[in-house]
């Protein structure tokens, strides 16, 4: 997904998403964090479905799966994201 379709704010939003996803769904592959935690924390970032959607990896990156995951627990917009 691209962000350069939002705005400042938006694109800052998303990037603090990538990287909370990216962190969290590293750890969950590992077994060492809770998916419920990582899903709260997503969700105190941004509660918006689509920009959560923003956060998923390119496919086929190991962590893929449970980025997935995370960002469906945290409410993001499924249609986005497949």
């Amino acid at each position: 997904m691209d962000i350069c379709d939002h705005g400042e704010r938006e694109q800052n939003t998303i990037r603090t998403v990538r990287g909370t996803v990216m962190r969290h769904a590293m750890a969950l592959v590992g077994g060492g964090e809770n998916l419920v935690k990582g899903a709260a924390q997503l969700r105190d970032i941004t509660t918006d479905p689509h920009l959560l959607a923003h956060g998923i990896p390119p496919a086929g990156a190991w962590y893929y799966d449970a980025a997935r995951e995370l960002l469906l627990a945290a409410g993001a917009d499924l249609a986005a994201i497949d």
